[in-house]
């Protein structure tokens, strides 16, 4: 078995569960309370009323989340040569082989960072939109009739994000689930594999 290595502390493992348990919660209370054909989820969290507290404290502690990883994860998160080129090359998705012609990735390859940037800019609309639905007196009648719809769209757009975040950890990139579900760790040649460039650095400090 290859030596193993950190790829992502209890700073971050901790928040990222709470955050996947929190959008589990948003999801289903938010299907249930949005649509009558769905209301049977509601009676699955306890009836419409805790339904709806339980969805306002879980996208309070969603959103608080979101912005912890924008702040911690603002520098690594920065699309750099190497990662537009990463990109260009569709991440080695439509070639056999291709994955070793692509250029080294940092801690977080190309797609991981577009991914994140829409994920995180869905959260925070979502947020403000949920606020504003919380409180519908602080805005006008006619652009609240607007702002129930355009929250259910976000709320679509960031299931469908998810759901392809959990797809390529789990299924597309094996070994990457325990990296942030388990202990944190990952085999060595499955980081010199993926994040050459994070792997030269850790191995260097």
């Amino acid at each position: 078995m290859s030596k193993l290595v950190e790829r992502f502390g209890p700073d971050e493992r901790f928040p990222h569960m709470t955050m996947a348990i929190c959008f589990i919660l948003l999801a289903v209370s938010g299907m249930g309370l949005f649509s009558k054909d769905l209301s049977f989820l509601t009676a699955v969290m306890g009836g419409p009323f805790i339904a709806k507290w339980l969805h306002l404290v879980a996208g309070s502690v969603f959103a608080c989340c979101n912005l912890y990883f924008i702040f911690r994860w603002r520098s690594c998160m920065k699309i750099k040569e190497h990662d537009i080129a990463w990109l260009k090359e569709g991440g080695g998705l439509f070639s056999r082989g291709a994955h070793g012609k692509l250029p080294p990735s940092g801690r977080f390859n190309g797609g991981q960072k577009v991914l994140f940037r829409v994920t995180m800019s869905l959260g925070l609309l979502l947020a403000v939109t949920g606020l504003f639905i919380w409180f519908p007196k602080i805005l006008p009648k006619a652009l609240m009739a607007w702002l129930y719809p355009l929250h259910a769209l976000l709320a679509l757009g960031l299931m469908t994000t998810m759901l392809a975040h959990i797809y390529m950890a789990i299924w597309f990139v094996p070994g990457s689930f325990r990296s942030m579900w388990g202990d944190g760790m990952v085999e060595e040649a499955w980081m010199k594999y993926h994040h050459r460039k994070y792997y030269d650095y850790k191995t260097t400090e």
